[in-house]
Order: structure tokens, then C-alpha cells, then sequence
């Protein structure tokens, strides 16, 4: 180990090892999911459990109205429903 000072303020020091880096870690690029894709699974997930919009919510950590937003979506017209599925998931 190899230490350094290094001088905060005139009274404070602050001793750190250089063998250890001291930079933040790199966040993980983000991915977003297609929403259609996305609220058909939702749809699927509440038909199979025989689930309400508010326990979907629950079970999936979001606000109720964010279930109701997704489901909406699949009532669009098919053609831009086929369009936005056909740019693919993740």
C-alpha cells in the first residue's frame, strides 16, 4: 500500500491508499423494451393468473394507471401495431 495526503481544507487532511481506484464505476447502458411487446406479455401474465390491473401492479412494482397506459396501447390500430412490433424488443 502506498499512501498519500492530500490537504481538504486548512485544517483537514484526507489519507487515502493509491493503490486503490478511487473513479466511479461505469453504469450499464440502458436497454428499453418495445411497449407492445411489453403490455402484450402484461396482458398475457393477467389472463393466465387471473390477475386485476391492481395486482399486476403489485406483483410488478408500477402504478396501476402505468397497467392501464400499457393495455391502451394495444387497443391502437393493427397497422401501427404491427409497425411498432416489427422494430423489435430490447
Amino acid at each position: 500500500m502506498i499512501w498519500r495526503l492530500d490537504r481538504v481544507s486548512q485544517r483537514t487532511f484526507f489519507w487515502y491508499d493509491t493503490t486503490i481506484d478511487l473513479t466511479k464505476p461505469k453504469k450499464a447502458k440502458k436497454t428499453f423494451r418495445n411497449p407492445i411487446i411489453q403490455a402484450k406479455e402484461m396482458q398475457l401474465e393477467m389472463e393466465y393468473h387471473n390477475l386485476t390491473k391492481a395486482q399486476l401492479a403489485r406483483k410488478l412494482g408500477i402504478s396501476r394507471a402505468r397497467v392501464t397506459q400499457m393495455q391502451n396501447l394495444l387497443k391502437l390500430p393493427c397497422e401501427l401495431l404491427q409497425e411498432i412490433r416489427s422494430m423489435g424488443d430490447c
